[in-house]
């Protein structure tokens, strides 16, 4: 009976392991009466110097379980629960699109707190705990930049909405190899702001056609993205929205499953153009 259980208990053990998130963080502190706060940074709010510095929320207490990536896509979140262990909270994802580095953020509004955090799991890091000694009033602090996708580089040449409120957008991005069979499904999101209305949300895993090495040939049902990996790759979007959109932002974010991602935030004129300068 005593086997059985410590069997049994061994395999719950190792079910736990198996089961974290591919991103997940766990913050933990002591004494109990401190207030401490963690915040896993958004890669775009590293730097005031970022053009797109502020265009999405970082993960924290205020905002649990921010829109990070695609647009209206659940799965590309981090997401913090307060008090999901003892001592202590984490931060998970099951899949993190954005470009560039975040950072997890711990800080101290009240009192003095030993604080630990621990490297769960987090694709290219090592595992491993940081631990600090913080008082209230205290700098917040900065662990280490975790990596997230690899930046595509992408660049919006021009876009433009006609009178059918049809929007068609250009851009080229870096060579990323072959657009192969297996590395070649992507996915991509307009979104307008400050209305925040989605304009495309697809994905091509059932309807992805290759013409040949290095060209997707079409991209969703209707044809509505072609992607060109020649001496210059490119990438062409069309979508209809309800509305005409003039004078307004539009957030471009693009992903391959290979890893890679762009984003560009772009202002439409009074005739629902845009054109690089």
């Amino acid at each position: 009976m005593k086997k059985s259980l410590y069997l049994f208990l061994l395999f719950i053990a190792a079910s736990i392991v198996k089961g974290a998130a591919t991103y997940e963080l766990h913050l933990t502190y002591e004494p109990d009466d401190a207030t401490v706060d963690f915040t896993l940074r958004h890669p775009f709010n590293d730097s005031t110097n970022n053009p797109n510095y502020g265009v999405y929320e970082n993960c924290d207490k205020s905002n649990t379980d921010p829109d990070w990536g695609l647009a209206s896509y659940v799965h590309d979140n981090p997401q913090l629960v307060i008090n999901s262990i003892e001592g202590g909270s984490k931060i998970t994802a099951s899949r993190i699109n954005d470009p560039g580095n975040c950072a997890p953020v711990v800080s101290v509004p009240h009192g003095t707190a030993t604080c630990t955090v621990e490297i769960v799991n987090w694709p290219g890091v090592e595992t491993g705990t940081y631990t600090k000694i913080i008082n209230a009033g205290d700098t917040d602090w900065v662990l280490t930049n975790l990596p997230c996708a690899n930046d595509m580089e992408l660049l919006i040449l021009k876009a433009k909405q006609k009178n059918n409120f049809k929007l068609k957008i250009k851009a080229t991005f870096a060579a990323l190899g072959l657009l192969e069979q297996d590395n070649s499904t992507f996915q991509a999101s307009l979104e307008s702001q400050p209305e925040s209305q989605l304009w495309m949300n697809f994905d091509s895993t059932d309807a992805n056609k290759i013409n040949k090495d290095g060209t997707v040939g079409k991209f969703g049902k209707p044809v509505r993205a072609v992607v060109k990996n020649k001496s210059k790759p490119k990438l062409k979007m069309h979508e209809v929205s309800t509305k005409m959109y003039k004078n307004d932002t539009v957030n471009v974010f693009v992903t391959f499953n290979n890893g890679c991602s762009g984003f560009e935030r772009i202002k439409l004129d009074d005739k629902g153009k845009y054109k690089v300068d």
